[in-house]
This record gives C-alpha cells, structure tokens and sequence, in this order.
C-alpha cells in the first residue's frame, strides 16, 4: 500500500474530527504525502500549491476512516451456513473477497480487523492489498478459523478442517496459523454459537479467549 505524494486539499464539508469537539461547519483538511498536517476551520487553512489536488465535500460530512473490527472479506450473499466456506469453490470465493475489501473502502473503512476464513484467503488478501494489486482497507488477518470437535467449523468436509483432535493438534494447528503470516488465530471452541438461543456475545468471546491463550 503505498504512500500518496503531493498535496490534497478537502473542501467544502463539515468536518467531524473524532476527538470529541463540536463539528465544523465550513472546514477543510490539508494531506500533504500521505499526511494529514491540517484539518479545521477552512479560514485557518495555510496556503498549499497551486498544482494541488482539490477534492469538493459538496456539503457532505469529512471524517476519519471507519474501523471495522470483525470483517469477513470471503462472506458473500449469505442465507445459510452452507453459503460462509463451501458454496463456491475457492477461486471464486478469492475474487468475491477482493470485491468486499474495494467495497468496504468505497464505503469509509479505511482498517479492518479479519474474522477468519477458510483457505486463508485473508491472510493473502491482506497482501495483496499491501502490494496495491486490489484495493482495500488495511487489514489485519487472522487466516483459517481453528474448531474444536463438535463447534462451530465441524460440519464442515474433513480436508478443511482444523485442529479438532485434542489440545496437541490445536497447538500445531495454532504455530502454523500464525506462521502463515496470520495477525492471530480465530477459535471456535464450543458449540454454543450454533444454537438458536445462544448469546450475541458467545462467538466473540470464545474467540478472544482462545487467542489470549494462543
């Protein structure tokens, strides 16, 4: 992901800092290579080239990238279980994924933090990113989810499942999920997310506890 160069000038909007201070109404901000070195009230804006870039808000609202914290890049047009990992084959499901990172970018996510998939096609995606052949938001991926036996990734075919024979596959399991250049791994350490009844919390926090423990 390279560094722009030159200047930017962002004109027009109302500008939302993400500090806490009240918005302002007629601002702009300055993005000298890459860098923000301006951003308020378009009266107090220092003089940039004449050769820079103007971009018109045209009354919108200017503001900081969005972070997603849980992205699954690889989703796509989900009515069933069946429709997260298997539905289509890998290839197309890689090309589905670039399509979701552009899309997040275009819709103000500037980071994102990957959910896991299968494949590891979020571990490759992020690369591509970084090497500008696709655009996208910076990610942070964790690659292919880790299950125990019996949780949320068992239904699963057999060649695409991971760490499911006891506490020394998960170990391994886990070394070579962060040694194929995955940010941390993702656990499904139970059932529980799969019945109907069960907490809105449960996924995340079987996550997180397994990767502390990672």
């Amino acid at each position: 992901m390279k560094t722009a160069t030159g200047t930017t000038v962002i004109k027009h909007g109302q500008l939302i800092d993400g500090t806490g201070n009240p918005p302002v109404a007629d601002a702009a901000v300055v993005i000298v290579d890459g860098r923000i070195s301006f951003a308020g009230p378009v009266a107090s804006a220092p003089r940039v080239p004449p050769d820079a870039q103007e971009i018109d808000a045209r009354g919108g609202t200017i503001m900081p990238g969005l972070v997603e914290a849980h992205f699954h890049p690889t989703y796509f047009d989900v009515a069933e279980l069946a429709d997260l990992d298997i539905k289509y084959p890998v290839e197309y499901v890689t090309l589905l994924a670039a399509a979701n990172a552009k899309l997040a970018l275009e819709c103000g996510y500037t980071a994102a933090r990957s959910g896991g998939s299968l494949h590891n096609i979020d571990v490759w995606l992020k690369k591509a990113i970084e090497n500008d052949l696709c655009p996208g938001p910076r990610l942070a991926a964790s690659g292919r989810e880790i299950c125990g036996a019996g949780g949320l990734m068992d239904w699963n075919p057999e060649h695409l499942k991971l760490g499911m024979e006891g506490p020394r596959s998960w170990a391994a399991t886990r070394s070579s999920a962060l040694w194929s250049r995955a940010s941390w791994p993702t656990c499904w350490w139970s059932t529980a997310t799969c019945w109907p009844t069960s907490a809105s919390w449960s996924t995340a926090r079987g996550s997180s506890r397994c990767c502390k423990g990672a």
